[in-house]
């Protein structure tokens, strides 16, 4: 259980960087802020969007409502402590997609809420559909899975853009909402590839099985 919350924290987004993940699309320029850190940062290396939908505690469709807090906090323990700004944002939860309902929602994104440097900032006011960890036990707030390739702007004709530009979830850009919903629900209805699954020892590949035949009894 050590390893489940460890990897759907805010810690889980700085782990070892795994090398393997699609590549750029250069269709719509993008600022990706999480390029623009001043620390290193790393994140699990998705192979496929049915991972990144699986490994996602919870998935929303939210309105931005405003900043809750902004907090310098510390991040790592021993030599490798990192210290970050973190910002967090109130979300009115439109619709719930995967996982357990909620009216509001508290996620948190690295950096200060007037630069983009360490994540990509939402616009007050902005709709998304956003891919989440698990609920911090202690601040009950959510981070964002995948950096940028967790967030998608919904815009006001019904269409959606990735705050990333890898193709993972890039590839999306230009479709609707309910298109992406589908994609989201065939998604939801498979299982991780094997390749994400030999990322992780046994112990935490049994976990993520298991987790998994419990998310398909839960919602079907």
């Amino acid at each position: 259980m050590k390893k489940l919350v460890l990897f759907t924290s805010l810690l889980a987004v700085l782990l070892l960087a795994i090398t393997g993940c699609s590549g750029q699309t250069n269709d719509i320029e993008k600022i990706v802020g999480s390029r623009m850190s001043g620390f290193a940062y790393s994140e699990i290396g998705y192979i496929t969007f049915q991972d990144l939908v699986l490994f996602s505690d919870m998935i929303v469709i939210g309105n931005i409502q405003d900043i809750a807090e902004v907090k310098e906090e510390k991040i790592g323990s021993g030599d490798n402590v990192l210290s970050v700004t973190v910002t967090y944002y109130n979300v009115l939860v439109k619709e719930t997609l995967s996982g357990v309902k909620s009216a509001k929602l508290v996620i948190s994104l690295l950096g200060s809420p007037d630069s983009h440097v360490g994540m990509t900032k939402p616009n007050i006011g902005e709709t998304l559909v956003l891919f989440l960890s698990e609920e911090h036990p202690e601040s009950k707030t959510r981070a964002v899975n995948g950096f940028e390739k967790g967030l998608f702007r919904v815009s006001e004709n019904g269409k959606v853009v990735s705050f990333s530009d890898e193709k993972l979830t890039a590839q999306y850009d230009g479709i609707s909402v309910d298109m992406l919903k589908s994609e989201i629900a065939i998604a939801l209805s498979g299982d991780f590839s094997e390749a994400f699954y030999s990322l992780f020892d046994e112990t935490y590949q049994t976990i993520l099985r298991q987790r998994n035949q419990q998310r398909q009894i839960n919602e079907y």
